[in-house]
């Protein structure tokens, strides 16, 4: 299964990237640093790989990109804006995906991302 790890903070990803190493598992990170062309020349691998975990930062390293190769989305973080995680992994699951998309939130009981959720449906 092929997944995507959306953060909004490059350092949460400084902090998977070590795991996926330690475990060899093959991945692409994507942030907002990257220039776009950049970007969307390292999507291209992914598709002739068996595992990857593409990283992308919200609000940069998401536009404009077609990642429909993977079919699981882990969020790290929640937005304070809906709209904008919807968009993250609207890039997974558009047109000309094949497969069911699993979205996984990762959240911490009495942890500010569960105030953050509760405010998104609330909005």
């Amino acid at each position: 299964v092929k997944s995507v790890v959306f953060s909004q903070w490059t350092t949460m990803l400084d902090k998977i990237e070590p795991h996926l190493k330690q475990a060899h598992i093959p991945f692409v990170r994507l942030d907002g640093k990257m220039p776009r062309k950049k970007r969307e020349a390292c999507t291209s691998p992914c598709i002739d790989r068996t595992r990857i975990c593409s990283f992308v930062v919200a609000y940069s390293g998401a536009l404009g990109l077609n990642l429909t190769v993977a079919s699981q989305v882990f969020i790290m973080d929640p937005w304070w804006n809906a709209t904008l995680q919807d968009q993250a992994i609207d890039r997974v699951y558009r047109l000309g995906q094949t497969k069911p998309v699993n979205v996984i939130q990762l959240v911490m009981q009495g942890s500010i991302e569960e105030k953050v959720i509760s405010i998104q449906l609330k909005k």
